[in-house]
């Protein structure tokens, strides 16, 4: 679907333009990795034409609070959380994730495209990491309804929100991660560096959406790692 945005954007299609699809044979997420993309689940991709600024490295963990918001409205509470940078987890397993890209060429301003994959009906299996679906957590749910209204409920809040984005900037957007995510100030994270195992601290939001974790007494920003949880500030 993002191949399809992007063709779609190429031609002069507008901010907010969106285009889904019932199945992928060739979904992917970040680092390349190979999304699944089983029916009954969501596979959205939306044109954004923000003006070019430094909040652009903001969007995709904003496109994700507004997923989460819009689930928890639409389908009562739920145990979703953040996972930085901007996938969504629903009792501790990825359940959601998106991919961003920027595309410049000649002559056009550059503008994003914003991939949204979300387990409704289905987890897929076999993966390095555990997987849920809302429909787990909401036996009653019916998928084709709810992602009739996911199309275009997400890729409307998505582009309102962007134009939010220019306007405000993105304290708004760094409040609402707060309160949503899954690795709290004061939680101990690990990830890979240079095939090693680093570990550190959660201490803050960077003004670019990095997370600022302290390793031995110095500040660390990571800007697009994976990381793992390996105890809470609370033990």
């Amino acid at each position: 679907t993002n191949e399809l945005a992007k063709e779609q954007a190429q031609s002069g299609a507008p901010h907010g333009f969106w285009v889904s699809a019932v199945t992928q044979t060739l979904g992917r997420g970040r680092w390349g990795r190979q999304w699944q993309s089983q029916g009954g689940n969501l596979f959205l991709s939306v044109i954004l034409r923000p003006a070019y600024s430094q909040n652009w490295t903001w969007i995709p963990m904003l496109s994700a609070l507004v997923t989460l918001d819009f689930l928890l409205q639409r389908l009562g509470p739920l145990s979703l959380t953040l996972k930085w940078p901007n996938d969504l987890w629903l009792g501790g397993r990825k359940c959601a994730g998106l991919l961003c890209e920027s595309v410049s060429q000649a002559g056009q301003e550059p503008f994003l495209i914003l991939g949204l994959g979300l387990n409704v009906a289905s987890a897929p299996e076999g993966l390095d990491q555990e997987t849920a679906c809302l429909k787990q957590a909401c036996p009653n749910l019916e998928a084709d309804a709810l992602l009739q209204e996911l199309r275009t409920e997400l890729s409307l809040g998505i582009s309102q929100a962007v134009k939010r984005l220019e306007r405000e900037g993105p304290a708004f957007v760094e409040r609402l991660f707060w309160q949503h995510s899954h690795f709290k100030a004061g939680d101990w994270v690990s990830w890979k560096e240079d095939q090693q195992t680093l570990s550190g601290e959660v201490r803050a939001l960077g003004s670019h959406g990095e997370l600022v974790v302290q390793v031995h007494g110095a500040e660390k920003r990571l800007y697009a790692e994976e990381i793992r949880g390996l105890r809470s500030a609370g033990g």
